[in-house]
């Protein structure tokens, strides 16, 4: 439990010392004393927990996702001296928005504020801070939402259905609070293995079909794709072909075989 004191003053003028008392849940309860202590109310202010969303939570390798990160303004904001969001995500996302990117979209319940002071700067390679450079000036806002959002990009090479976690850390003057969203790798696994041995088959060949917009077919090729992995649409690159006699082609070549995506 940490202790912080700070001094107010009550109607007839006297001084009066709360001091802050904080729990494990980041709870504070503020204890007042002194000469007359008949003005003085004890209060309860509890530190927010930050959120962070996908607007999609099944991704394919390549495909871009949006990550919304908002936190309600606590109604004693005139008290902190630290007011950062830090966000941590995994490293098999790439970050595609730039520091000033991120730094525009931070608005308090949908809009922007040029009163509001906010900085935004890289840490590392998997992570960046937006830092709220006097929290005071978000004293006209309490019990309202600052957001902001940003842009990221799954990487080539991860591996289907797992699950990447990524964070929202919420750092100030009494109680940091973390939160985070998970998303997940989603796609096709086509492994072509030996009838005898069930082993992957080496530099295996396979013909994929998939169905356009307007029900009409497209194939896709991927060659050496037999190495053992699950991971053919994760680490290969796929071009699709629509003329039917590409699929005619690889009919008849030795071992195909030919999946359809509905």
């Amino acid at each position: 439990m940490s202790v912080q004191k700070d001094t107010d003053q009550i109607e007839n003028d006297q001084t009066v010392t709360a001091t802050p008392m904080y729990n494990e849940q980041g709870d504070v309860t503020y204890v007042y004393t002194g000469s007359n202590e008949t003005g003085a109310n004890a209060y309860n202010y509890i530190v927010p927990e930050p959120t962070k969303n996908a607007d999609d939570h099944d991704l394919e390798i390549g495909q871009k996702v949006t990550f919304t990160i908002k936190l309600n303004i606590p109604n004693d904001v005139a008290q902190y001296t630290k007011f950062e969001l830090e966000d941590e995500y995994d490293s098999k996302l790439e970050l595609i928005s730039s520091m000033d990117d991120i730094n525009a979209t931070v608005n308090i319940n949908g809009n922007a504020q040029k009163n509001v002071e906010t900085t935004t700067v890289k840490n590392s390679e998997t992570k960046f801070t937006v830092k709220f450079n006097n929290p005071k000036q978000l004293t006209p806002y309490i019990n309202k939402d600052v957001t902001f959002t940003v842009d990221m990009r799954l990487k080539p090479g991860t591996a289907l259905d797992t699950g990447i976690a990524n964070k929202i850390n919420f750092n100030n003057n009494f109680k940091p609070k973390h939160n985070q969203d998970t998303v997940k790798t989603y796609g096709h696994s086509f492994i072509k293995k030996d009838l005898d041995s069930g082993k992957p088959l080496q530099g295996a060949e396979f013909v994929i079909a998939r169905k356009t917009v307007n029900d009409e077919k497209e194939f896709a090729q991927f060659a050496n794709i037999g190495n053992g992995s699950h991971n053919t649409l994760a680490s290969s690159k796929i071009t699709w072909i629509k003329e039917e006699k590409m699929l005619q082609k690889y009919l008849q070549m030795k071992m195909v075989i030919l999946v359809c995506l509905v």
